[in-house]
């Protein structure tokens, strides 16, 4: 993105990496998308790095897709958004696995002496790659960084997020505040919803599962990445998903309307 010519702003969501760890209670998704929309704001208004940007563009991923759709539902401040790694249904032998791989942070020997509540939570060790990689198309050595980089996630913050994202009323859904264009991208094998008992992921099926979802203006354009996982952007297949991403976004970026 850097080298295409844009700007970008990398955020450890609250309760994540080197963001602020409340009580694991209060690390919830309300929170987190205040937190979130108050730094888009700050964007706009010049708050950050003494630049005022009139265009901000959303990139987020799984859980980060899912505040986006969030933050459009508590403000417009956002042109443009590029949604990866998560539907509005997911399979329910992942969840059941999610469920089965999770356990307390602190139970783990990374975060053992880390002063966390027992209400952050992360995956146990080698489960990482069932969860989230194709391994035809990932690097084993990727997945062992992956694993000794994981981070947590709360309890409430996740326990929250399941009700908005497996299988939801769409009518109700948040993704429906969404006003502006926006590209939806998924690995072909994210087996977070896709083969097995989940859908067949193609252009048309994920088009046609999600389109209810998003409004009219919302222009919902789909992508899915051959041979890939749900973790995008660390499998073999990376460089052509996001030159995809930037071909969207520059003809998206340069209509008129």
């Amino acid at each position: 993105m850097v080298r295409a010519g844009y700007a970008t702003l990398n955020i450890e969501r609250l309760g994540y990496g080197q963001s602020t760890h409340p009580p694991s209670t209060l690390s919830t998704i309300q929170n987190g998308t205040e937190a979130l929309r108050q730094v888009v704001d700050k964007l706009r208004a010049g708050q950050i790095g003494g630049h005022a940007f009139s265009r901000v563009i959303w990139v987020g991923h799984s859980l980060g897709t899912l505040y986006g759709w969030l933050e459009a539902s508590v403000s417009r401040n956002v042109d443009a958004f590029v949604l990866t790694g998560l539907l509005h249904s997911v399979k329910p032998s992942w969840l059941a696995l999610a469920f089965q791989s999770a356990y307390s942070a602190v139970a783990d020997p990374k975060f053992a002496t880390s002063g966390l509540d027992p209400g952050y939570l992360t995956f146990r060790p080698g489960t990482r790659a069932p969860l989230f990689y194709w391994t035809p198309t990932a690097d084993p050595n990727v997945i062992a960084l992956d694993e000794r980089l994981k981070d947590t996630v709360s309890a409430t913050e996740f326990g929250a997020a399941v009700p908005l994202f497996d299988s939801p009323p769409a009518a109700t859904a948040p993704s429906r505040a969404i006003r502006v264009p926006i590209l939806l991208v998924l690995g072909q094998h994210d087996r977070v919803m896709c083969d097995e008992d989940g859908l067949i992921c193609n252009q048309r099926n994920v088009a046609n599962a999600e389109a209810p979802y998003y409004s009219p203006e919302a222009r919902l354009r789909v992508l899915i990445a051959p041979n890939t996982g749900h973790d995008l952007q660390l499998h073999q297949t990376a460089p052509e998903t996001g030159e995809a991403i930037l071909d969207w976004l520059s003809g998206e970026l340069g209509r008129e309307d």
